[in-house]
């Protein structure tokens, strides 16, 4: 079973398609960042979480506070990104902000009014903060979490803490809903302009035995370099490099239109003048159109797998080379 060609061509398939996954998800990062997409999102979706009534903005004050704003100022932009450990002391600071006493008192030296707040107890501050929290589903929220904790400041924190990470969790989810479309969109123009059709890349790494066994060695050592998709440093260099050291079954050039149509058809008179593109070959080809079909359902099913994103194509090479190597051990 070792020896079957199926392990290495699925090992192939996947991760020449976990490449395209990252390419197009690389440039939609880059044009989402530019946009501000996520950072908006996340705002949106805050609001959503803290609500607010009349009298506050719980969203308003959070991106106000300093440590939030200090999250910005590198672009000048509304953050992407808010840790958990800095919304939970920020929540807290801006509660117990609501139960300190403010006094306006005359200072002795000057004889000037100053308006003084008073600071008491954290615990005891954030108590109070519950209390004067006007009546809303935010304010029973904490006021659970505070009961739950037993009044205890720190068991309070760590309830709001995790309550804002199972919510990011949502959050993300519904911002990777969002990019579902966009990346359709994005994976089909990049799969049209670099001629990656899922039929032909399938054929050629099926009959292609050197191909298949250049890009398995490529993807166990990609398997053995990344632990997680987080770890990866995507960059235009990136995948230069793997384009150079792979000769890929993609793009316009001559090589893989001799594989694609054959290279008797590719040296039949007055074919591919002065390098055509092979679409050429379809539209004078019998059966043009059904060609043409084909060919563009190759781009479309390209463009579509794409939408299962990278970190399944990632977790996907995870399992299939870990499996190859069970069954190697035990062969």
């Amino acid at each position: 079973m070792f020896n079957s060609p199926i392990i290495d061509f699925s090992i192939s398939l996947i991760f020449l398609f976990l490449l395209f996954s990252l390419l197009v998800s690389w440039i939609m990062e880059f044009i989402a960042s530019r946009f501000n997409r996520k950072g908006r999102h996340l705002k949106k979706m805050l609001y959503a979480l803290l609500g607010g009534d009349d009298t506050i903005n719980w969203t308003s004050r959070l991106y106000n506070h300093p440590l939030i704003e200090s999250l910005s100022v590198k672009y000048n932009r509304i953050t992407s990104y808010i840790p958990e450990d800095t919304f939970a002391e920020v929540i807290d600071d801006l509660i117990v902000e609501m139960g300190r006493d403010y006094t306006i008192k005359q200072d002795p030296d000057t004889g000037e009014y100053v308006y003084k707040e008073e600071k008491g107890e954290y615990g005891q501050d954030l108590k109070k903060g519950l209390t004067n929290m006007p009546d809303s589903d935010l304010k029973r929220t904490f006021q659970m979490f505070y009961d739950q904790s037993g009044e205890d400041f720190e068991g309070f924190t760590e309830a709001v803490k995790n309550w804002y990470k199972e919510y990011m969790a949502r959050v993300n989810h519904t911002y990777g809903r969002k990019l579902r479309k966009p990346l359709i969109i994005i994976g089909c123009i990049i799969a049209l302009s670099f001629n990656v059709d899922f039929f032909h890349i399938t054929n050629r790494l099926w009959v292609d035995a050197n191909l298949r066994e250049s890009i398995v060695v490529a993807a166990e050592s990609f398997h053995d370099k990344y632990e997680d998709i987080n770890s990866l440093e995507l960059s235009k260099k990136f995948f230069k490099d793997y384009d150079n050291s792979l000769d890929l079954p993609i793009g316009w050039g001559e090589e893989v239109k001799k594989a694609e149509i054959g290279e008797e058809a590719y040296y039949e008179k007055n074919m591919f003048q002065r390098g055509g593109m092979i679409i050429s070959y379809y539209l004078h080809a019998d059966s043009s159109w059904w060609l043409i079909l084909i060919k563009l359902m190759g781009f479309l099913t390209s463009g579509f797998i794409v939408a299962f994103g990278a970190p399944f194509w990632f977790d996907l090479l995870k399992k299939a080379v870990s499996f190859k190597k069970i069954v190697k051990s035990k062969s």
